[in-house]
């Protein structure tokens, strides 16, 4: 699930791969704003996996490979 600033709900995807795309996609039009706009992974159950994953951290991952 896509979320922006306070938390605030933005979109679902059902791949982790389409979710990583959109969050990029804003990363890389407004890089001050890459630190709030992120996603959470939920499992089946519809519990949250893990912690939240910035556009920051997307892009520093990508420049790292």
């Amino acid at each position: 699930m896509l979320y922006i600033d306070e938390g605030n709900f933005l979109n679902w995807y059902d791949r982790r791969e389409d979710a990583e795309k959109a969050v990029l996609h804003v990363a890389e039009q407004d890089r001050a704003e890459a630190k709030k706009f992120g996603y959470f992974t939920y499992d089946d159950a519809g519990e949250p996996i893990g912690e939240f994953l910035s556009g920051a951290e997307l892009l520093a991952e990508r420049a790292a490979a």
